[in-house]
């Protein structure tokens, strides 16, 4: 393996920089979604599952909704990166390798008050099934 020649290690810097910056507005642009919309972006792109299919796992009032939703979702997250002087072509190379785990996942703050809620319910389901 040959060494790194100083103009490749100036392009290899750019482009994790440009990859850095693209990341950050794309979690920036996610996290400000609800928890509903991030679980339909994760069963829709990192799940494979169709938009109809995740309109029912959502139990939502349609697929046409979704649809509807997914592209101002989209829209939404084109605006965030032009904004910051990311070109859709580069994002799209770099989505390739985003980390949709971490990108769609709810804060731990979330995720704790979310998983209490539940324990709250599951805890009012048992006392209903007691004499």
């Amino acid at each position: 393996m040959r060494p790194e020649s100083p103009a490749e290690a100036v392009e290899r810097a750019e482009r994790q920089a440009l990859a850095d910056k693209t990341f950050t507005v794309i979690r920036c642009s996610l996290s400000r979604l609800p928890p509903r919309e991030r679980m339909f972006l994760k069963l829709h792109f990192q799940s494979g599952m169709t938009v109809a299919n995740a309109a029912r796992f959502l139990e939502a009032d349609g697929d046409k909704a979704l649809y509807r939703k997914k592209e101002e979702i989209l829209k939404r997250l084109k605006t965030d990166l032009k904004a910051e002087g990311i070109s859709l072509e580069d994002a799209q190379e770099l989505l390739s390798n985003l980390d949709w785990e971490a990108a769609l996942s709810e804060d731990e703050d979330e995720a704790k008050n979310d998983g209490k809620a539940k324990d709250e319910d599951k805890a009012k389901e048992e006392d209903k099934d007691k004499p």
